[in-house]
């Protein structure tokens, strides 16, 4: 075990607040994705938990890198004091550039839809009269090709039900005993 002199303490300090300041941007990215799109709570959850695993997995790397791996208190003290200057100062200002800029884009993509939106919807009402159109006259025509069968003495299956039945009446009655 080494010592740290106060200047080596200072600077990882001075470290440990910068990256700590950086995870404040990582998390804005992450509260911008939800700006965007909403999400359930299960969405939200799982994105929480990446978020602490990329802190816990840069913190880990950040201690292996400058401390050899030792966990210091004013280590973790100074990322968590970064991160909470980034969010209530620079954190909060993002949140506004960002909803600005995600409100900025949803009406210009709401600005271009809107005319295809309204082409959909004619061609929605159209397709659907002409389904209506064809869905009634596909009955009818079933209807009418039911009769049409049944009437037509050609058929074959109306000659054998005619036949059949017009045999039965002539072998009842006229039965030769040869």
């Amino acid at each position: 075990m080494y010592m740290l002199t106060i200047a080596d303490q200072t600077q990882l300090f001075l470290f440990a607040l910068g990256l700590g300041f950086l995870l404040g941007i990582v998390y804005d990215l992450f509260r911008t994705v939800r700006m965007a799109f909403t999400m359930r709570r299960v969405g939200v959850f799982l994105q929480d938990i990446l978020f602490f695993l990329t802190c816990a997995a840069v913190t880990f790397l950040f201690l292996l890198a400058v401390n050899h791996g030792e966990i210091r208190g004013f280590i973790i003290a100074g990322e968590a004091l970064g991160f909470f200057i980034y969010y209530f100062s620079f954190g909060l200002l993002a949140v506004r550039v960002s909803s600005f800029t995600i409100r900025t884009i949803r009406r210009f993509f709401h600005l271009i839809f809107t005319p295809f939106r309204a082409l959909l919807r004619l061609l929605g009402r159209v397709f659907g009269k002409i389904r209506r159109f064809a869905r009634k006259t596909s009955k009818k025509i079933a209807k009418k090709s039911k009769f049409s069968l049944q009437q037509d003495k050609t058929l074959l299956y109306n000659l054998i039900k005619n036949a059949g039945t017009g045999k039965r009446r002539e072998r009842k009655g006229s039965e030769d005993p040869s």
